[in-house]
C-alpha cells in the first residue's frame, strides 16, 4: 500500500508520458480497488503503448529511408576499420617490447655495459686526482712545520696562505675524506700556533700599562733562536687579531694616558735600554705629582711628550694599510680628552680666573694643530678644540648661567622656617590747596549725607626700601609734627589708587548756616571730624529723654582697633551702631522726631568752614547718612576760605611682609647683572687677539649672562608653587605672603629694567615683572575667594534665616553669624601683620562685603517677617557691626568701613527698618537715607514687616514711585 502523501505537501502535476500515467494508475490503487481485472487492463494498456511506440518508429524510418541506410552502411565500415587498426597495433607492441627479440630490451642491456665501462674509468681519474692532490698538501705541511720550528713566523704565515688555498682546492671526492679531515686539523693547529706566537711576540714588544708604555723594536720568539722586528710581527698578524690589538692598544692609550694625563697632575720621563735578555727597548713612564704645586698648562706639555714617543717608537712599525686609520682612530678620543676632561672641567666660575684659563685654551688649540691634524692626519675643517674654543665666552657665561640658576633654585626649594622682612613703601602724594571762590548762594536742593564734598589727590609709589622687622605692624612715618599716626598734612591729599571697588559717588553737600568768612584758618577753628560723624555723641548731653542713640563712648568699637580680631560676644555689642543710625520707635506710628534729632545731632552747630581737613593717605570713606528735616534746614551760601594752591609732597610709608627667600632671590638677581656688566666690561681685554672670528661674538658676549636675570625671576615663579604647593593651601598668611613676594620681585625686575641698557635683557625683565604681577594678583585673588566660600559656607549654616521666631533656629543662625564674625576676624588678623594698609582694607573689605551681601539678600528674600523674626534678625544683624572694629585706626576717628565695604550702609540700615514703624520708613524714604536699596527691596520687605493696612498700601505706592533724586 502506497504511503499516503501529506497535504501540506504540494499535489504532483498531471502527467504527460504514458509511463507515468499508467504507474500513477497503479500507485493509486488500494488493496480493496486492486484486482485482477485491473492488473489485466494495465498489462493491456502497456502492451497497446508499446505497439503505439513501435509504429511511430516505423513510420519515422519510412519517412526518411535513404539517410537511413546511409546511416547504416557507415556505421558498419567505422567498425571494420576499428578491428583492423586493433590487430596492427597488438602486432607491433609485440615487435618492440618482446623479452627476447624486442627493440627496447636489446638497447637497455647495450646501455648497461657502457655505462658500467665509463664509471670504472671515472673512479680511476678520481683516485688519481686526489693521490696527487694529497701528495701536494704533504709536500706543503712538511715545509710549514718546518719554518714554524725555526721561529720564522712571518715566512710560515704566508706558507700558511698557500697551504690554505691549497686545502681549501680539493677535488670533491676527497673534501670530505677522513685524510683531508685530519689534514685541515693539523693545519688549524699549526695556524693557531703561529697565530699564538706572533700574539706573544707583540704582546713583549708593545707593553702598555697603568704608567708605563714599553716597546721593543726586535723580539725572539720563544722556543727558537729567531729575532723578529716589531713592523713584520705587526704586519703578520691575521687582520682580525691586529684589529682586536690596535683596538686594546687605543683603549689603553686612551684610559691611562690621553684621559689621565689631562686630568691629573704628573711628569713624564722618557728612557732607552735594555731589558733582561740583552733585548733594545723604550719607555715612557708617568708618575703623579702634587697637585697644589701644579702649573695646568704642563698636562698639555705631558700630552705632547706621550704622542712624541708614539709618532717615534710606535707609528714607524704600525703596517702600511693599518698606520693611517690607527692614527685617525686617536683624533676623537684627543679632543674629546682635551674638551671634557680638560677645558669644560678646568673652566672657571669666576671672571678673575678667566684670563689665565683664555691662555690654557690657546696652547690646546695650539696642541690639536700639531698633533692632530698635523701628526694623526685629521681633517682642517674638523677642529673640535678650535670650534670649541672660538665660543669660549658663551661656554663660560653658560656655565656660569647653570651655577647661578642652581644656586636660585637651592634657595627657592629650601624650607626659610617662617623667617619674613617687611618691606617698607613710600608713598609721595600731591595735595592742592583749594583755590580762592567767593561765596555763592546754593540753589535749593535735598541732600541725604549733610557733607562737604571730599577732596582726593593721587599717590605715586615710589622706591621700596627693605628693612627687617621683628614687630607686626605697618610702621607708617610721620612726615608731620602731627600726632596722628596716619602722617597727615594740613592740606587734603588724596591716596594712591587701590584696586578695589570704585566708591560710591560724593554726594551733594548739605548747605551750612551763613557766617562771615574767617581772614586765616586757625587750629582752633578746625571742625572735630568726629562730630560730623556722630562718634562725639556720649561727650555732650541730648536732651532726649526717649530716645536711645546716646551712648557712652567706651564701647567695644571703640577699642576694636587695639583688638581688632579678639572675640566679641553677641550680649555685650552696643545697643546702637558705631555709625549714626536710626533707632526703631517705641510708640505708635507718628512723626519720626527721634530719628530727626539722631539726624540733627552730627550737624555742626555754627561751626564755619574754615579749614580744610587733612585727608587719609587711605581712600577716606563716605560719610556716614545723617537724616536732616527739609523744614529745618535753611539755604545759607557756601563758606570757602583762600588757602594756598601751591602743590605740597606728602610722603607716607606702608609696609607689607615678605619671605626672606624673596629677598634672595632679589639678590641674586642683582648680583647676576652685576657679574653681567663686569663680564661685558672685562671681555675685549680678555678675548683680545685671542678667538679667530672674534667680530662675529661681540654681540653675543655678556647676553647669555644677563638673561638669567629673567631666568630667576621664571624659576621662582614656576618652582615655588610646587614645592609648597600643600603649604600654600593650608595657610592663610603664607599665600598672602607669597602674593607679596610675587609683588616685591615685580617691583624688583621693573627697577632692574631701568637701568638695563641691552634691550632683549630690559624687555624680558619687565615681562618677567610682570607675569609675576599676574601671579601674584591672581594667587591673592584667590586665596580671597577661598576665604570668601569658607565664610559663606559658614553662614549657609543659617540656611536662610528662615523661622527665627524658633529658639532653636535663632541659636543656629546666631551660632553661624558669629562663626562667620569670628572666621573674618581670624583672617584679618592674619593679613594685617603681611599686607599693605590700603591692600589690607580692600580685602577685609572684600570678605566682609560677601559675608553682608549674603545676609542682606537671604533676609530680603523672606516672603513674611513676624515680629519676632524681625527683632531678632535684627539682633542677629547687630553681631556684625563688631566687624567695624577691623577698619577704625584710631577711636577718635571714624572708622574706614564705608569706604571699602560698599554694602554696610545698606547693612545698618537694615537692621534699624527691621525694628522700624511705617513712619520711620516713610521718614528714611524721604530723606534719601535708603538710597542703597533697589525699590523692589523695599516694596517686598514692607510687605514682609508690616500687616496689610492702608498705611503700608500708602508707603507701598511712595516706593514705587522712586527715590526723590531719581525723580
Amino acid at each position: 500500500m502506497a504511503f499516503p502523501i501529506p497535504s501540506h505537501l504540494p499535489r504532483r502535476g498531471v502527467p504527460q508520458d504514458i509511463s507515468t500515467q499508467i504507474l500513477a494508475k497503479i500507485s493509486s490503487a488500494t488493496t480493496k480497488t486492486l484486482t485482477a481485472d485491473l492488473a489485466t487492463s494495465w498489462i493491456a494498456e502497456l502492451d497497446e503503448a508499446i505497439l503505439q511506440t513501435k509504429s511511430r518508429i516505423h513510420e519515422r524510418l519510412n519517412a526518411d529511408l535513404p539517410a537511413f541506410h546511409h546511416l547504416l552502411s557507415t556505421s558498419k565500415s567505422v567498425q571494420h576499420r576499428l578491428q583492423t587498426l586493433t590487430d596492427n597495433v597488438d602486432t607491433l607492441t609485440d615487435a618492440v617490447s618482446h623479452p627476447e627479440s624486442g627493440l627496447i630490451p636489446t638497447l637497455v642491456s647495450a646501455l648497461s655495459a657502457h655505462a658500467k665501462l665509463a664509471q670504472q674509468t671515472l673512479d680511476a681519474e678520481v683516485l688519481h686526482e686526489s693521490l696527487s692532490h694529497l701528495l701536494r698538501c704533504r709536500t706543503e705541511f712538511d715545509a710549514l712545520n718546518g719554518l714554524v720550528n725555526d721561529g720564522r713566523l712571518p715566512e710560515a704565515v704566508q706558507s700558511l696562505e698557500g697551504l690554505d688555498r691549497v686545502l681549501s682546492g680539493a677535488p670533491v671526492a676527497l673534501a670530505q675524506s677522513e685524510a683531508m679531515v685530519d689534514m685541515k686539523r693539523q693545519f688549524r693547529a699549526v695556524k693557531d700556533r703561529v697565530e699564538e706566537q706572533l700574539s706573544d711576540a707583540y704582546n713583549r714588544g708593545i707593553v702598555v700599562s697603568a704608567h708605563t708604555i714599553i716597546v721593543r723594536p726586535t723580539i725572539q720568539v720563544r722556543q727558537s733562536s729567531a729575532t723578529l722586528t716589531l713592523s713584520s710581527i705587526m704586519s703578520s698578524l691575521a687582520p682580525a687579531s691586529l684589529a682586536s690589538h690596535l683596538a686594546t692598544l687605543r683603549r689603553d692609550l686612551t684610559t691611562h694616558y690621553l684621559r689621565f694625563v689631562v686630568s691629573q697632575p704628573a711628569s713624564v720621563s722618557l728612557t732607552t735600554g735594555k731589558d733582561a735578555t740583552g733585548t733594545p727597548e723604550h719607555t715612557l713612564t708617568l708618575y703623579p705629582s702634587p697637585s697644589n704645586t701644579e702649573d695646568r698648562s704642563q698636562r698639555l706639555k705631558n700630552l705632547a711628550s706621550v704622542f712624541g714617543f708614539l709618532q717615534h717608537e710606535l707609528f714607524p712599525a704600525l703596517p702600511p694599510t693599518q698606520a693611517a686609520s690607527f692614527k685617525q682612530s686617536l683624533c676623537k678620543p684627543l679632543t674629546t680628552a682635551l674638551l671634557q676632561h680638560f677645558l669644560i672641567p678646568l673652566l672657571p666660575s669666576s671672571l678673575n680666573a678667566l684670563p689665565a684659563f683664555v691662555d690654557l685654551v690657546q696652547q690646546a688649540v695650539d696642541l690639536e694643530g700639531k698633533y692632530v691634524i698635523d701628526m694623526l692626519g685629521q681633517d682642517t675643517r674638523d677642529r673640535e678644540v678650535q670650534a670649541w674654543a672660538d665660543g669660549i665666552a658663551t661656554h663660560y657665561e653658560r656655565k656660569r648661567r647653570a651655577e647661578m640658576l642652581e644656586q636660585a633654585r637651592e634657595v627657592i626649594i629650601k624650607d626659610d622656617e617662617g623667617r619674613r622682612i617687611h618691606v617698607e613703601v613710600i608713598l609721595e602724594e600731591m595735595s592742592n590747596a583749594v583755590p580762592e571762590v567767593a561765596p555763592e548762594q546754593l540753589e535749593e536742593q535735598e541732600s541725604a549725607w549733610g557733607f562737604e564734598e571730599e577732596q582726593v589727590a593721587i599717590g605715586s609709589s615710589n622706591e621700596e626700601a627693605i628693612t627687617a622687622r621683628e614687630e607686626d605692624g605697618w610702621g607708617f612715618e610721620e612726615p608731620t609734627e602731627d600726632p596722628d599716626g596716619w602722617g597727615f598734612d594740613d592740606e587734603p591729599a588724596e591716596p594712591e589708587p587701590e584696586p578695589e571697588p570704585e566708591p560710591e559717588p560724593e554726594p551733594e553737600p548739605v548747605p551750612q548756616p551763613s557766617l562771615p568768612p574767617a581772614p586765616e584758618p586757625e587750629a582752633s577753628q578746625e571742625e572735630d571730624p568726629a562730630d560730623a560723624w556722630g562718634w562725639n555723641e556720649g561727650d555732650e548731653p541730648v536732651n532726649d529723654e526717649g530716645s536711645g542713640a546716646s551712648t557712652s563712648p567706651e564701647t567695644d568699637t571703640s577699642s576694636a582697633w587695639d583688638d581688632p580680631w579678639a572675640d566679641v560676644d553677641s550680649a555685650a555689642a552696643p545697643d546702637r551702631l558705631p555709625l549714626a543710625l536710626i533707632t526703631r520707635s517705641e510708640t505708635a506710628p507718628k512723626r519720626a522726631t527721634r530719628l530727626e534729632k539722631l539726624a540733627n545731632k552730627g550737624k555742626p552747630k555754627h561751626t564755619p568752614q574754615t579749614s580744610i581737613e587733612s585727608a587719609p593717605a587711605v581712600a577716606p570713606p563716605p560719610p556716614t547718612p545723617i537724616i536732616t528735616r527739609k523744614s529745618e534746614l535753611s539755604r545759607p551760601p557756601r563758606i570757602t576760605v583762600p588757602v594756598n594752591n601751591k602743590p605740597k609732597v606728602v610722603q607716607v610709608k606702608e609696609t607689607y611682609a615678605v619671605s626672606a627667600r624673596a629677598r634672595d632671590v632679589a639678590g641674586a638677581v642683582e648680583a647676576v647683572l652685576y657679574e653681567g656688566a663686569q663680564f661685558i666690561a672685562a671681555a675685549p681685554v680678555i678675548f683680545a687677539g685671542f678667538v679667530e672670528h672674534q667680530h662675529q661674538h661681540t654681540r653675543q658676549r655678556g647676553t647669555v649672562l644677563l638673561q638669567t636675570a629673567p631666568a630667576v625671576f621664571d624659576l621662582f615663579r614656576a618652582l615655588y608653587p610646587v614645592r609648597f604647593a600643600r603649604a600654600l593651601a593650608d595657610s592663610v598668611d603664607r599665600a598672602v605672603v607669597f602674593s607679596n613676594d610675587c609683588a616685591y620681585l615685580s617691583e624688583c625686575a621693573a627697577r632692574l629694567a631701568l637701568g638695563e641698557k641691552e634691550e632683549d635683557v630690559k624687555s624680558k625683565l619687565i615681562e618677567a615683572g610682570e607675569r609675576l604681577e599676574v601671579l601674584g594678583t591672581s594667587w591673592f585673588e584667590d586665596s580671597l575667594e577661598r576665604q570668601k566660600l569658607a565664610v559663606l559656607e559658614t553662614l549657609g549654616e543659617a540656611e536662610g534665616f528662615v523661622e527665627t521666631g524658633d529658639q532653636d533656629r535663632f541659636d543656629e543662625c546666631e551660632t553661624a553669624v558669629t562663626s562667620a564674625l569670628s572666621q573674618i576676624r581670624r583672617v584679618a588678623k592674619q593679613w594685617k601683620g603681611v599686607m599693605r594698609k590700603s591692600k589690607y582694607y580692600a580685602a577685609a573689605g572684600a570678605l566682609v562685603e560677601a559675608a553682608l551681601v549674603t545676609i542682606l539678600d537671604d533676609i530680603l528674600a523672606l516672603p513674611d517677617i513676624t515680629e519676632v523674626e524681625s527683632h531678632r534678625l535684627s539682633e542677629l544683624c547687630r553681631i556684625m557691626n563688631a566687624i567695624e572694629g577691623i577698619f577704625m585706626e584710631d577711636p577718635d576717628q571714624p572708622s574706614l568701613v564705608v569706604a571699602y565695604v560698599p554694602s554696610w550702609l545698606k547693612f545698618s540700615y537694615l537692621s534699624e527698618i527691621l525694628e522700624a514703624s511705617l513712619a520711620d520708613v516713610s521718614y528714611l524714604f524721604d530723606e534719601g537715607a535708603l538710597v542703597d536699596f533697589e525699590m523692589q527691596e523695599l516694596v517686598k520687605l514692607v510687605r514682609a514687616l508690616f500687616a496689610d493696612m492702608p498705611q503700608r498700601t500708602s508707603l507701598v505706592n511712595k516706593l514705587m514711585g522712586g527715590h526723590l533724586q531719581a525723580r
